[in-house]
């Protein structure tokens, strides 16, 4: 994004960008609220398959059923082996969801340790404990799959002693963003329709304006980043690389088509998540990895001859101009 808006806003000091799963259309009015969850749906269904989604789905209204009496909020600390126990059943929820969007975004094709240690394909390893659908199965039972499924992949390492349900992200310290969220970074996230793998979720400024204000006494400036990056009138743009993995839940809200920017570049990768074009190359990299990487590599090389080629003639006419104004000098 911030590679995307530097090149848009000072073309004669930026000569390109590669703006990868770069989502520069989150503003609310630019893109559809629904578009992340159902793109880390669609991912869900092709890495995991219809009855994992299945599954998640209905933990949803069954975890919240458990959850309505004390009891059962002890038996999903139990369940979830969760280091403090559980008081409020949302919290459990957020938890999951956070967990969910964070594994479709980083659903790699070999073990990594961006935002956690995870293994080759996430989704699919956590689908493996979710693979067999049963409508009539105990809930209990249903829960407990989504448990040892979870923890299949929170506990990858083996040193986990418990779910830490605070942060899906452990390497990442996320106030700050929620903070920027509260202010210009606002991002419109709701979940909906017959097959998602999120729980059912409404998004409204005026909730979220107020939540704002309880938390860091701030205000979403709702406007200021359509008119600061353009909105949608980028048509003008040059020189930049909108790369989106075709299963990375951003490229939603991203650029994905030439027809906004026909002086741009759109490249979307398949079996890609969250910048695998911008990650060390790895022998487990799908063939559209590849391509894209010799791609984004050859407009690099074009935009830095042209630079060059730009910069020294720059210098000959100043050269030029500074020579005449010599001879006016002298004449």
């Amino acid at each position: 994004m911030l590679s995307a808006w530097i090149r848009q806003k000072y073309p004669n000091q930026i000569a390109g960008a590669v703006a990868s799963s770069a989502p520069v259309w989150l503003f609310p009015g630019l893109s559809d609220c629904n578009g992340f969850s159902m793109t880390a749906t669609n991912s869900f269904l092709k890495y995991g398959g219809e009855n994992c989604v299945k599954n998640i789905q209905l933990s949803w209204s069954n975890i919240v059923d458990i959850g309505q009496s004390i009891d059962g909020k002890e038996l999903l600390t139990h369940m979830f082996n969760i280091c403090t126990p559980l008081t409020d059943v949302q919290n459990i929820i957020d938890y999951l969801s956070d967990f969910l969007g964070t594994i479709s975004m980083v659903n790699y094709p070999y073990p990594a340790n961006f935002l956690l240690a995870l293994p080759e394909w996430p989704v699919k390893y956590l689908c493996t404990n979710l693979s067999a659908y049963d409508p009539q199965q105990p809930v209990v039972t249903r829960i407990s799959l989504l448990a040892k499924a979870i923890l299949s992949l929170t506990n990858y390492t083996g040193n986990q002693t418990c779910l830490d349900i605070s942060t899906s992200s452990p390497s990442l310290d996320t106030t700050g963003w929620d903070l920027q969220t509260c202010m210009e970074m606002t991002t419109p996230m709701c979940a909906s329709g017959p097959v998602n793998i999120m729980p059912p979720l409404n998004w409204d400024l005026k909730s979220f304006s107020i939540s704002c204000q309880n938390r860091f006494g701030v205000s979403p400036r709702v406007e200021w980043p359509k008119v600061e990056f353009w909105s949608k009138s980028v048509h003008t743009v040059t020189n930049i690389i909108f790369s989106n993995g075709e299963i990375d839940p951003w490229s939603a809200l991203s650029i994905t088509n030439n027809s906004y920017v026909p002086f741009a570049t759109v490249i979307n990768i398949s079996d890609a998540a969250h910048h695998l074009d911008l990650r060390t190359p790895n022998s487990a990299d799908p063939q559209s990895v590849v391509k894209a990487r010799e791609i984004e590599k050859q407009k690099i090389i074009q935009w830095i001859k042209e630079w060059k080629l730009k910069y020294r003639l720059l210098k000959f006419f100043n050269g030029i101009r500074s020579f005449i104004s010599l001879l006016d000098y002298l004449g």
